[in-house]
């Protein structure tokens, strides 16, 4: 499945999963991990210039599609 839209360039970002231990001061010592985040890419037909085209794009850019088209 890919990865990244082709109508806006909308991809995978990364980003830290910060675990909240109940103790003070716990954002210092929390327990700290890299995580991915991952665009809701899906392949879709879409119209462009009157012709049929597969396109993989994200599912904001499909529904921004559906109320302009």
């Amino acid at each position: 499945m890919a990865t990244r839209c082709e109508v806006c360039g909308k991809g995978t970002v990364i980003g830290r999963n910060i675990r909240s231990n109940v103790s003070q001061g716990w954002l210092l010592r929390a327990p700290k991990k890299s995580r991915t985040f991952k665009a809701n890419v899906r392949p879709a037909t879409i119209l462009v210039e009157g012709q049929p085209t597969r396109l993989n794009i994200c599912t904001r850019c499909l529904r921004t599609l559906a109320k302009t088209a």
